[in-house]
């Protein structure tokens, strides 16, 4: 009989992993081995047969007890394959290695169900590109389109780059300032992540300039499969109104539209605004699941609540 087996780092064989993972239906890059390996580098796995079904794990200790908690800028994972009805989502939690105390983790969108578990509901939001892009631009909203004629006005000029600290250094200064926790370290694992994902898979940078060559705004996007991921972005002031993100957004449409399958990923968000934002374009919502799991001991408990 098949049964589940936690695979320490090392031990893993990682080309069967990642060809697990790509023979997924969700078309999510983050259970990548690359990817794991900048976001949580001494992650491990729980595998099921011979790598029929795979769920990273990314633990970390505190106080002497291991805790799993879901890595930096990786929206999604959970368990990626095909062993199809042979395991339940009861089986595969239950399959979770008992001396992990706490669990807070976001399962992918094709998990639609987790039953006794604590559950949050996240909202992503995604575009299907498969239409050609006059067909796309019919559905944008006019706000949205207000915006897209507003930057064409004003002479905004979408360039390729190959670098990310302009964009990095932009959201510092503006929206990065009114978030906790994103030190340094945090945005040398952003660095990391567009470095191998350029290695490993495909992304690109968009910019957006006023015509005096002023940087108004730039995303990093992530290629992946038939997926194009928005990954990290940065917009100044000026850049916000003038309609330089909108324009951006736009640009990628137009150079991905009318493939089969194609889908543009804009990896959230739980934030209403950016969420107005990213369905302007006639995107549609779905829904991942943040799940906890509290073994922690009565005594840790009771400190945490104090």
């Amino acid at each position: 009989m098949k049964n589940f087996r936690t695979i320490p780092h090392d031990r893993i064989d990682r080309a069967t992993w990642d060809h697990c993972v790509m023979q997924d239906p969700n078309g999510l890059p983050y259970a990548q081995s690359w990817f794991l390996d900048v976001v949580a580098p001494e992650w491990s796995g729980l595998v099921y047969g011979d790598y029929e079904l795979v769920f990273p794990l990314t633990c970390r200790k505190k106080w002497g007890m291991t805790y799993m908690m879901q890595p930096p800028f990786t929206q999604q994972l959970g368990w990626f394959g095909h062993a199809g009805a042979e395991v339940t989502t009861k089986d595969i939690l239950s399959a979770l290695p008992g001396d992990i105390r706490l669990i807070v983790y976001n399962l992918h969108q094709g998990i639609a169900e987790v039953p006794g578990t604590e559950v949050r509901w996240n909202r992503n939001v995604c575009l299907d590109l498969s239409s050609e892009t006059d067909d796309i631009r019919k559905g944008y909203s006019t706000n949205l389109k207000r915006n897209l004629k507003r930057a064409a006005n004003g002479g905004i000029v979408i360039q390729d780059g190959n670098d990310l600290e302009p964009v990095i250094r932009m959201f510092r200064e503006n929206r990065g300032k009114d978030l906790a926790g994103l030190n340094d370290a945090i945005y040398d694992v952003l660095r990391n992540i567009y470095r191998s994902a350029r290695d490993n898979a495909g992304a690109d940078i968009l910019y957006a300039f006023d015509p005096e060559g002023s940087l108004m705004g730039g995303v990093m996007f992530l290629q992946w499969k038939d997926r194009t991921i928005f990954s990290f972005s940065g917009l100044s002031e000026e850049g916000k109104k003038q309609g330089a993100m909108a324009a951006i957004v736009d640009e990628m449409i137009g150079r991905k539209a009318g493939r089969a399958g194609s889908m543009l990923d804009f990896e959230g968000s739980n934030d209403e605004n950016l969420a107005r934002f990213y369905m302007s374009f006639g995107s549609q919502e779905m829904k991942y699941a943040t799940v906890r799991i509290n073994r922690l001991p009565w005594y840790v408990k009771w400190l945490k609540r104090g």
